[in-house]
């Protein structure tokens, strides 16, 4: 029995060390025995939650996703741990570990204890190792709690390290929409005041910040479940924002006078680091066909950018051929990003595009 204790309690060591080792210094990997069924099950409560209410409050609900999977996830650790030590030392109680004074206790709560004051640190000594093999165990355990924690505090702030990236361009696409998160308006502040040259390094910057975002998706999984009360952080919303902007520019723009951006490796990499950003967030994109009501949709979206380019001086393209550029680039990324929309409950437009009168606003 003592042995099959033991055993258990390796077991439960190796498990912790193994997600530690993939979560913190190999992320990449996208394993994690006991992060990745962790994160589905708290995100599934969360999202169930979220269903029973509506608009601000769901977001709300939402919004304390991320921190939540955080918190779990550390504290399954520490207990994981704790408790797989205290299964080796339990039968050594006695004689092996002994009280400093007194009987020696050896029950499970004392050695949960023995076991949770060495991973800690405190170092208490109301319990001591008596001889040499559980001298060495309890340094083993202490300086495996120390790297646990270590790693902890590393994960921490890399996790919102990143996340602070992510929010930071997600706000500044929507500073560049004037506050609407229309990509026609996005263009239009693109190409109307600069240089072509200026536009193309913007684009390229941008891309390039999509990148790091999508790299740090990649390493920290965990960032794809922090969702905010304002809308504009989405990653549907953002994401609709760049790739509508990539397909009015290859669709509206007047293919001589900005064929400088409308055929930049820039815009290529921006459409590439979207696609890739998506591909990592919906690894099986559904089927979905498309209707004539969708592609009327995307007509009046068309219509609707033409205007606000024309406004803003730009020459555009409103054929029916530049129409149907529009609707064939749009069917390529759309299906995929509806589907992110609506698992992470934000509302998918049915015009993304705001009224004449410059008070509208998209909710996604």
């Amino acid at each position: 029995m003592d042995l099959l204790l033991r055993l258990v309690g390796i077991v439960l060591l190796l498990a912790v060390a193994q997600d530690v080792f993939q979560t913190v210094l190999f992320p990449a990997s996208g394993r994690g025995v006991l992060r990745k069924p962790l994160e589905a099950l708290v995100w599934r409560l969360f999202r169930r939650a979220a269903l029973w209410t509506r608009g601000r409050t769901q977001r709300s609900v939402l919004a304390y996703c991320g921190p939540a999977q955080i918190a779990v996830l550390l504290a399954v650790w520490f207990l994981l741990l704790d408790a797989g030590w205290a299964l080796i030392y339990q039968p050594a109680l006695g004689h092996g570990i002994r009280a400093g004074s007194g009987p020696t206790d050896t029950g499970w709560a004392t050695a949960f204890y023995y076991s949770g004051f060495l991973i800690t640190t405190l170092g208490t000594g109301d319990y001591v190792a008596a001889t040499g093999l559980w001298r060495t165990l309890a340094i083993v355990d202490t300086a495996s709690g120390f790297v646990t924690i270590s790693m902890i505090i590393t994960y921490f702030l890399n996790v919102y390290g990143n996340l602070t990236t992510r929010n930071a361009f997600a706000l500044g696409v929507h500073h560049r929409t004037r506050q609407t998160d229309d990509a026609a308006r996005f263009v239009a502040g693109l190409v109307a005041d600069a240089d072509l040259p200026d536009a193309r390094g913007y684009v390229n910057d941008t891309a390039s910040v999509l990148r790091e975002v999508l790299q740090s998706h990649l390493s920290y999984p965990v960032l794809r479940y922090f969702h905010y009360r304002d809308t504009y952080y989405a990653l549907p919303r953002m994401l609709l924002t760049l790739l509508d902007a990539r397909s009015i520019i290859g669709a509206a723009l007047d293919q001589g006078r900005y064929a400088g951006i409308v055929r930049s490796s820039a815009l290529d990499e921006l459409d590439q680091a979207a696609d890739a950003l998506l591909a990592e967030l919906i690894p099986r994109p559904p089927v979905m066909a498309f209707d004539q009501a969708d592609r009327d949709r995307w007509g009046v979206r068309f219509g609707n950018a033409v205007r606000v380019l024309r406004r803003s001086g730009i020459e555009v393209d409103g054929s029916d051929v530049a129409l149907h550029r529009y609707v064939a680039d749009r069917a390529t990324w759309e299906p995929r990003l509806r589907h992110l929309a609506r698992v992470t409950l934000y509302r998918w437009p049915d015009d993304p595009t705001p009224p004449d009168d410059d008070e509208g606003d998209v909710q996604l």
